[in-house]
Formats: structure tokens, C-alpha cells, sequence
């Protein structure tokens, strides 16, 4: 993003800057002040020896005036914000001075990606791509953003493709084992490859498309995919309709079999087929002895499975009861078998429970109206029973039309009510009237303790529980039994043990209960301050005091030293005046704080001349500081012929700075091979690509790492393509091929303009073995599949348009219904138009959009260009020109974070409502 000095940080500053002028006292300061109204004495900026420049040193903080300069904002002059030297006419919005080249679309919160410290903070943007729809996994989370987001600003980020084939076209079209074009592969690739590299594909699980199994197992590829990968069927009949059609035994056409042939087949071999009913529908009882022609009379496709089908006859003839007078449910096995229609079995309990006064009831008693929609709860029955029921009142006293809480099924009259399920009766309570509790009814009983015993509480004064403020939790001390037998756990709130357990209350009570601190400091402080072996505000000891002290006794006191630095090796037998002479605060915990002059004083080697790091823990440990172990593959791993070699052949010039690079120390070996010479071809300094740490002439070079040899490719002359050398040999295709591309005049290349991208049609395997996909650029869907090549590329082939307006221009402009010129319709004629046929348009504005034909904006605007204001440009829209911002204003006055702004507006009312 680029800065524009003329608004940087153009208003705040200025707010900020007024914000401290009006803070601080006003000095005496020269009258015509180019400031305008700031009280900053001038001396905190200007010198006494000249006005301009300001003096070196500020005495000015800038954070005081409530924008900090930090990072990248230190660098810039104090006249690229301050323009005018009003500094009240400053702002400090990020948009203010950062031109936002994304047009709105990542919203206007700059600091969400950017911040003074990079304008490019990787980490952060990296976070916030994982929340997108394409996260940044293996290359992809290292490339630069550019690689992707190509567009010049403004950048458009939702524009940018996700998926893969949009940016690896190239290595689709270049793999040639598989041959992608050939094999006519998908062009999804995350079916293969992953996002560590293109090579290295994982290869497809042909199980996620068609599982390989029986004698699918064995076939060859072309004997499904014949005609290319892309469409081959995946259902049997697709391959088999010959078998299908050749079987006689049954003969599965005439009898109307289903085409889903793994019904009966499997994948071993057409023959042997087993064909399980039950799947389908189970032959038991008299099913299991009936012709096939006794169902399947009209064919197998279609049979009904449902009992009634067949059954209809039996269930409108049935008289013991009348099913259809009854309005029996037509789900016939509820009550018959498939053995016999008669002796069929009701089991009324899989609908209601008949037991108690139910089992003696007749059917019609509960089923007068039929059986179809009987109510199964009981009030619904026994409305009269609830109103009626006066010992107590049901409908008085508000009792729940859950009869089934109280009562039985035996009788209405032997009510059962258990109380605990509402609150436990026991202690006193259970020998409580109902009226005692329940003088207003039942309804919105209170069940807390304090809502019936505040009297007991507020009359209470062993201790007086008002005064010292005790919790209106009554539980948490007293029991059912007896409010003065109470019972209170102090550990509940605070554990006493120790010197705690024989303390009278008052002595941490003494202001009460309400807000008694529970650290020991807010008590113990006196011991602190009073300790003196050692003394522990001197040494600024820590006010956790239970580090070191336990409640039994202030002086036995016990420190772990580990749990802040680990006492091992030689650290043991140290006083603490060693290391804690300056006392505790701020001791240091790194070793070379305390080890410098053993760092400075070593000689074998010198630390200090070889410029050693001062991380003493790589090599040093507790034990003794002679006792030194280095791990050089921590640095630089040494293999090969790096084992034997003396330190010196390496570190000559000392250990800082060393190189880690082959070239720097092979440059001799480099610039002496002549098989091939290394200088002269220009080979890369970038030694380990072919050599290894065994032996300089063992050196093995992968060309496929720079170019794929495939093809014809392979059986070439390394001199055939690098005559002129190694450095800056072409690996495009047209660099070596121009002469075929010239020379080729079916169709003539050169005449009709084609691109000389050879490998969109090209192989590596002959020039002449062409084929190209159209699709590839544009699609031909529709009416275009049977144009000829002339109708759109009668000016030959290069800068042919893909956009449908550059065709259909005359289209659009013939068109009124609606008239797309009057209208000012885009010319993206893919938003409503398909390639089918042009009058067969579909737009829907409302669902797609913003609803314009309902709602609240219905038949308030003309046309397009009452909202998009720019001309061509329906992605802009302005709200505002309709809503006044004095209307909005009064509207949003408690709106935290409104602005007066269209795109913040469309956020929060995407539909148009309040």
C-alpha cells in the first residue's frame, strides 16, 4: 500500500494534541502562534538559536497527545502530517493517510491486518486467512501475497480464484505420467495432490469415485474409461445393459426389473446372482408360499409394499369391529401378522398404558368419536374429576393439570402427592399444616429459606446476622430441624488450620463479615515488614506469603528456590549472598549475568576473540564451567568429510561470522571442474543440489528440478539445448520451437494469430500430436457448441473477447422488456442470460441482492440509477442519496460505531428492515 503524505494521520492528531492543550497549564507564549490553539511551551521544540529547524532533542511527547508514534510512524516527517501548521486540522484514522486500495471490501478496521510496526504483518494476515474460504497450507503458506492477489490496486480480494486448477493450469497441462490432457483427467487436483507440491501427488482413491472390487479389481483403465476419465457412469447398468438385456432366466426386460443391478449382482461376475426379498420386502408367514405373479402381476417395477395395497379388501370387509366405521388406521400391522388376516392381536399398550380403572372400561368410553386423534393425556378425561375435586380445591388453589403427579389409574379419590419432588418436607416442615406454607395458594410457592424465615434472621443477635451482614443463604449454617441449632463450616469460606483453628472471630472479623480479605498479606502484613532474617521488605521479597510460610507458624517458614531458579551442580553450595547481593528483586536468572568473567577470562579457546555466543547453556552446565560439551550439528551439522576436518580449516578468521554455504568454501572446487566446467556453463552457486558432504566429484543432478525431461525431450543432446551454455538456457517452449510454430499451416499458426503458449495444445512428445481444449479458455456451452470457429474468430484468434456483451451488444441493445439502455442494465450479460438462448433470462434481484420489489423499498425508486450512482458500475451503491444524514443522525444517535457511509449502512440492514 502506498501513503499519501497529504492526509497522513490528517484529524486525530490534531484532536489529540487540543485534547493536551486544554490539560496542561497555559504558559506565557508570543501572541500570532502559527499552532493556532495549543498551550505547548515553545521551548519543548524550538531552540533558542534559530526558529527553524526544530532543536534535536524534544522535550515533546507525542504519546501525550493521545496518538503514539510507533514504528514505522517515527520515520515520517512531522510536516507530512502536520501540513498545516493548525495541528488541530490532523487526523489519526488509519484511511485518513492509507489510501484503502481494497475499496471497502476487507471493511474499514486497517489495524485488523496492519499496524505501525509493517504495513505487511505476515503473521497476522495469516491468521486471518485461515478464516477464510482458502487457508494458507504447505507452499501456499509461505508465497508472497502477490503470487495470488496479482491484480494491481485496487486489489479486488474476492475476485481471487480458490480453486487449484486457476493457478496450476501450467503443471496440469505439463504432467505427462499421467498425461492430464490426454487422460482427460478432472481438473480438480485436490483429488490428487496436495499443497506441499504439485510432484509428489497422492495419488487417487479410486474408492471415492467407484470402489474396485470383485473383477472390477482386474481391468484394464480403458476398458471403463475409453473415452477419457471425465463422465465415465458409475452405475451398473451403465456397462451392463447387454447382460441386462440378455438374461433370460428371468428375463429382467419383460418382467420390468429394476436397472440397479447390485440389487442381486456383485462385482465377481454376472452369473450367480442372489436376490435377497427381505431387502426389499420380507416373505414371512403366508407371504413366504405366494407366486411371484400374485404381486408382481403388472411387473416387478412399482410394487407396493405397504399392507393396505393388497389388504384393502380384508380391512373394508371386517365387521368384529367395523375397521372403516371405526376409522381403524390403515397400518395394518399394528394389530395383524403376516401368517393369517384373521387372529389378528391389539396391543394397546404401544399406544396407552391400559392398567388400573382402565383395563375395565369399554373401547366406546374413550373412543366414542372413533380412534382416530384420541387424547392421551389424562385431564383431557378427567377435566370434570379436576374441577369437581373440592379436599383441596383444584382450581382454587391453581394445582398443575398434571393429574398423573398425584393420582393413579387405580382411582381418582386415592391421591398420592409426593411433596419431595417439589421441595423436601423433612425436619420441622413435615410436621407443618399445608396452609401454614400455602396461604395464598400453591401456585408460586416460595421454595428458598429465607423468604419464610426472614424474621428468624433479622431477630437473630448470637451473632446479629443483620449487623455483620451474614448471607441470606440460611442453608449454608442452619438445618430443618431447629433454627438455633445451627452449624456453620468455616472452611467453606476459608480453611482454618494451623494458628487459624484457636482464634477468636473478632480478632479478623473486628469490621465485620462482609468483605474479610483472604490473603494472608492483607493480615500478615506486620510480620512482613518485621522479618528481618532476612529482611524481607529490603530484599523486596514476594507478598504471596504461603510461598514460604504455612499457617502453623509465621517463623517456620520453608522456601523451594526452584520454583524460581533450579539449584543444581555448583549452584547448591552458594550463599545467597553470591548471587542476591544487590537483594532478591530483579536477580538475574541468565548465566552469563553472573559468568562474564569466566566467558572473558577462557582462552581455550578465547570466547571473546572468537565472538562465542553468550548463551553459556549451549556448552556450559551447573557442575563446573571446565566441564564444557559443544553440539556443533546444533550450528552446523557435521557429515561426511566435515568429521575430519581440523576446527581451524573453518573458524581460520575465528567463529563469528563463519560461513554456512558450500560455495564460500568450495569456490576453488567450483571454479576448478572442467566435466562439465562449472564457471564457464554459469552453473548455480547453489552447491548441494548435486553434491554431497561425502566427495566433491560424487555429484548427481536432478534436471527435473528445472525442467521436466519427458517425451522427445529425453533422448536429447545436453547440447541441443544448451549450446550457449548453462546460465539463462529458455524453458518455455516457443524459444526452441519457433521454426515449428512459423512453419505450421494447418491451421497456419503465424496467420491467424496464435498464442505462443505451445503447450496449451502441444505435447513434449511430437509437435504434430495436437489437441486442444477450447474449454480451457472459454467454455462452449449452449448455442455455442455448434458455432463455427469463423462466427468468432473472423479476426483471427488473438484478443478474441470472452465476455458475452463484445457478441451480443446488438442483443442488448434490441432488448425492451425491460429495455437494458434505459434502464442502464450491466453489460454482464452471465447475471441473468444463459448460453442457451437469450430471451430465457432469470434475475432475481431480492434474494440475490437487496430486495427492491419488496419490502420496504418496493415502488420508492424508477430506475437502476436512483441507487447505482456510478454509470456501468452496479457494484457501487449509494444510500445516501436518498437517506439524509440528518434523518440517519437522529436515528443512530445510540448506535455505537455508526457511520454516515453506504457500505456501513448495507452491513447492518442487508434486507432493508430496521
Amino acid at each position: 500500500m502506498e501513503m499519501t503524505p497529504r492526509h497522513l494521520v490528517r484529524l486525530g492528531l490534531g484532536f489529540a494534541v487540543v485534547a493536551l492543550a486544554l490539560a496542561a497549564p497555559a504558559p506565557a507564549q508570543a501572541q500570532g502562534s502559527p499552532h493556532g490553539s495549543i498551550t505547548v511551551p515553545c521551548d519543548q521544540c524550538h531552540s533558542m538559536d534559530a526558529w527553524s529547524p526544530l532543536a534535536k532533542s524534544l522535550v515533546f511527547s507525542h504519546e501525550e497527545t493521545g496518538f503514539k508514534l510507533d514504528r514505522g510512524h517515527r520515520q515520517v516527517d512531522c510536516q507530512q502530517c502536520h501540513e498545516d501548521l493548525r495541528f488541530q486540522l490532523v487526523a489519526s484514522a488509519c484511511a485518513d493517510c492509507h489510501a484503502d486500495p481494497h475499496r471497502g471490501e476487507m471493511g474499514y478496521r486497517c489495524e485488523a491486518c496492519h499496524s505501525p510496526k509493517s504495513w505487511d504483518n505476515r503473521r497476522e494476515i495469516y491468521d486471518l486467512h485461515s478464516a477464510t474460504l482458502f487457508p494458507l497450507t504447505g507452499v501456499h503458506a509461505v508465497i508472497d501475497c502477490e503470487s495470488c492477489h496479482r491484480e494491481e490496486p485496487p486489489f479486488e480480494f474476492a475476485l481471487t480464484p480458490t480453486e487449484c486448477f486457476a493457478c496450476h493450469q501450467e503443471d496440469y497441462l505439463g504432467t505427462e505420467d499421467p498425461n492430464h490432457v490426454e487422460a482427460n483427467f478432472s481438473t480438480r487436483c485436490e483429488q490428487c495432490h496436495r499443497t506441499t507440491g504439485w510432484e509428489g501427488a497422492l495419488g487417487v482413491n479410486h474408492d471415492e469415485f467407484f470402489p474396485l472390487t470383485g473383477s472390477h479389481a482386474v481391468l484394464d483403465c480403458l476398458v471403463c474409461h475409453s473415452d477419457g476419465f471425465a463422465g465415465t457412469p458409475t452405475d451398473c447398468f451403465a456397462c451392463h445393459s447387454a447382460d441386462y438385456d440378455a438374461t433370460r432366466d428371468p428375463n429382467h426386460r419383460e418382467a420390468g426389473f429394476p436397472t440397479d443391478c447390485e440389487q442381486c449382482h456383485d462385482t465377481l461376475a454376472w452369473e450367480g446372482a442372489d436376490f435377497d426379498h427381505n431387502l426389499l420386502f420380507p416373505l414371512s408367514g403366508a407371504h413366504a408360499v405366494l407366486d411371484c405373479e400374485e404381486c408382481h402381476a403388472s411387473g416387478f417395477a412399482g410394487t407396493p409394499s405397504d399392507c393396505v395395497d393388497c389388504h384393502q379388501a380384508e380391512y373394508d370387509g371386517t365387521d368384529d369391529p367395523n375397521h372403516r366405521e371405526a376409522g381403524f388406521p390403515t397400518d395394518c400391522e399394528q394389530c395383524h401378522t403376516s401368517v393369517a388376516w384373521e387372529g389378528a392381536e391389539f396391543n394397546h399398550n404401544l399406544f396407552f398404558r391400559l392398567d388400573g380403572a382402565h383395563t375395565s372400561l369399554d373401547c366406546e368410553e374413550c373412543h366414542a368419536d372413533g380412534f382416530a386423534g384420541t387424547p392421551s393425556d389424562c385431564f383431557a378425561c378427567h377435566q370434570a374429576d379436576y374441577n369437581g375435586t373440592d379436599d383441596p380445591n383444584h382450581r382454587q388453589a391453581g394445582f398443575p393439570t398434571d393429574c398423573e403427579a398425584c393420582h393413579t389409574t387405580r382411582n381418582w379419590d386415592a391421591e398420592d402427592f409426593d411433596h419431595d419432588l417439589v421441595f423436601r418436607l423433612d425436619g420441622t416442615h413435615a410436621a407443618l399444616d399445608c396452609e401454614d406454607c400455602h396461604t395464598d395458594g400453591f401456585a408460586g410457592t416460595q421454595s428458598d429459606c429465607f423468604a419464610c424465615h426472614q424474621a428468624d434472621y433479622n431477630g437473630t443477635n448470637d451473632p446479629d446476622h443483620r449487623e455483620v451482614g451474614y448471607s441470606t443463604d440460611c442453608a449454608a449454617c442452619h438445618n430443618t430441624r431447629n433454627w438455633e441449632d445451627a452449624d456453620f463450616d468455616h472452611n467453606t469460606f476459608f480453611r482454618l488450620d494451623g494458628a487459624h483453628t484457636t482464634l477468636d472471630c473478632v480478632a479478623c472479623h473486628a469490621d465485620g463479615y462482609a468483605g474479610t480479605p483472604s490473603d494472608c498479606y492483607s493480615c500478615h502484613q506486620t510480620d512482613y515488614n518485621g522479618t528481618d532474617d532476612p529482611n524481607h521488605l529490603e530484599a523486596g521479597y514476594s507478598t504471596d506469603c504461603e510461598q514460604c510460610h504455612n499457617t502453623t507458624d509465621w517463623e517456620d517458614a520453608d522456601f523451594d528456590h526452584n520454583l524460581f531458579f533450579r539449584l543444581d551442580g555448583a549452584h547448591r553450595t552458594l550463599d545467597c549472598i553470591a548471587c542476591h547481593a544487590d537483594g532478591y528483586a530483579g536477580t538475574p536468572s541468565d548465566c552469563y549475568s553472573c559468568h562474564q568473567t569466566d566467558y572473558n577470562g577462557t582462552d581455550d579457546p578465547n570466547h571473546l576473540e572468537a565472538g562465542y555466543s553468550t548463551d553459556c547453556e549451549q556448552c556450559h552446565n551447573t557442575t563446573d564451567w571446565e566441564d564444557a560439551d559443544f553440539d556443533h550439528n546444533a550450528f552446523f551439522r557435521l557429515d561426511g568429510a566435515h568429521k575430519t576436518l581440523d576446527c581451524v580449516a573453518c573458524h581460520a578468521d575465528g567463529y563469528a561470522g563463519t560461513p554456512t554455504d558450500c560455495y564460500s568454501c568450495h569456490k576453488a572446487d567450483y571454479d576448478g571442474t572442467d566435466d562439465p566446467d562449472h564457471a564457464l556453463a554459469g552453473y548455480p552457486t547453489d552447491c548441494e543440489q548435486c553434491h554431497n558432504t561425502s566427495d566433491w566429484d560424487d555429484a548427481d543432478f536432478n534436471h527435473n528440478l528445472y525442467y521436466p525431461l519427458t517425451g522427445a525431450h529425453k533422448t536429447l543432446d545436453c547440447v541441443a539445448c544448451h549450446a550457449d551454455g548453462y546460465a539463462g538456457t529458455p524453458t518455455d517452449c516457443w524459444s526452441c520451437h519457433k521454426a515449428d510454430y512459423n512453419g505450421t499451416d494447418d491451421p497456419d499458426h503465424r496467420d491467424a494469430g496464435f498464442p505462443t503458449d505451445c503447450e496449451q495444445c502441444h505435447n513434449t512428445s511430437d509437435w504434430e500430436d495436437a489437441d486442444f481444449d477450447h474449454n480451457l479458455y472459454y467454455p462452449l456451452t449452449g448455442a455455442h457448441k455448434t458455432l463455427d470457429c469463423i462466427a468468432c474468430h473472423a479476426d483471427g484468434y488473438p484478443g478474441t473477447p470472452t465476455d458475452c456483451y463484445s457478441c451480443h451488444k446488438a442483443d442488448y441493445n434490441g432488448t425492451d422488456d425491460p429495455d437494458h439502455q434505459v434502464a442502464g442494465f450491466p453489460t454482464e450479460c452471465e447475471l441473468c442470460h444463459n448460453t442457451s438462448d437469450w430471451d430465457d433470462a432469470e434475475f432475481d434481484h431480492d434474494a440475490k441482492y437487496f430486495p427492491i420489489y419488496s419490502g420496504t423499498h418496493r415502488e420508492v425508486w424508477d430506475a437502476c440509477s436512483d441507487c447505482h450512482t456510478q454509470p456501468k458500475n452496479f457494484s457501487f451503491f449509494s444510500c445516501t442519496v436518498c437517506h439524509e444524514r440528518r434523518e440517519t443522525d437522529d436515528d443512530h444517535d445510540e448506535v455505537p460505531g455508526y457511520v454516515y457511509e453506504s457500505n456501513a449502512c448495507y452491513s447492518c440492514h442487508p434486507r432493508g428492515r430496521e
